[in-house]
């Protein structure tokens, strides 16, 4: 498959171009669980549903990469413990950091996102929830729009929280996915509620192992209906070029593994403008 792009640079003659790009077979795919405590895995004994999803993916000949900035709540079973996810952590905060998270780790194929239980937990502005959930999402879609974001509702909890949170935000998690998905972004829903019941959650708040392994099957579930172990379906694209300060060289960033030989054929790439390119 052949890829050319066109960028306007004010650059001199000989411009080098530098591709990154891999070529595993199969390609890793890279999740990022976003999230608070749950996601960083307080309960339970198996690093949240991180460690139950690695095996599972693995197993199915998937070659899994978790991303993040985190290594908390790791299982020696787990050979991977990066996440983003922060314990009493609400929507506001993840939203405050997300960005120049990207920034440190490897653009993600896939993001993990369960947020919203602390900011009832601790009475916080309930009734912009929903707004804040949607700021995040499309934050986080127009930063990586070639992730692909999987939005559940909140799990069940005890106490009155659990009322307010099934009357005033997990009814419109599905609708806010919608409408994202109308806009032309990356996002998807499913239903984490109705895979963990109560009793999986001895505190009340977070998962037992046994309501871990269940929320790695439903993350499980929607992961596959997008991919596959040797990828999206989604062409390659160029997800970023960024030129160096002497605008000698442009580092190029595409949005999935691609052949290596492909992505270093100087006959794949022009530039606007009648500068020349010397190698890549």
């Amino acid at each position: 498959m052949s890829f050319r792009f066109h960028a306007l640079l004010a650059a001199s003659m000989g411009l080098l171009f530098l591709a990154q790009a891999s070529a595993q077979l199969p390609p890793p795919i890279r999740i990022m669980p976003v999230g608070d405590s749950i996601t960083e895995g307080v309960g339970g004994t198996n690093a949240s549903y991180r460690g139950a999803l690695y095996t599972i993916l693995t197993n199915a000949s998937y070659n899994v990469d978790f991303v993040g900035t985190r290594t908390t709540y790791g299982v020696a079973t787990l050979p991977d413990w990066n996440h983003e996810g922060h314990s009493g952590w609400r929507i506001d905060q993840i939203d405050a950091i997300i960005e120049g998270v990207f920034n440190q780790i490897a653009d993600p194929d896939v993001i993990l996102l369960l947020i919203g239980t602390n900011d009832y937990g601790q009475n916080y502005d309930q009734n912009n929830a929903t707004n804040r959930l949607n700021a995040l999402i499309t934050k986080m879609a127009l930063a990586r729009p070639y992730a692909k974001i999987i939005v559940a509702n909140l799990l069940e909890r005890g106490g009155a929280d659990n009322t307010e949170i099934q009357t005033t935000f997990n009814p419109f998690v599905g609708n806010i996915v919608t409408q994202q998905a109308l806009l032309g972004r990356e996002v998807y829903f499913t239903d984490l509620r109705s895979a963990v019941p109560l009793a999986d959650m001895p505190d009340q708040l977070h998962p037992n192992s046994t309501g871990y392994t269940k929320m790695a099957t439903n993350w499980f579930n929607v992961i596959t209906n997008l991919f596959s172990p040797a990828g999206s379906t989604n062409a390659p694209a160029l997800a970023r070029a960024v030129g160096s300060s002497n605008y000698m060289q442009v580092a190029v960033t595409f949005s999935k593994p691609v052949d290596p030989v492909t992505a270093t054929n100087i006959a794949n790439y022009a530039i606007d403008g009648g500068l020349t390119h010397s190698n890549a």
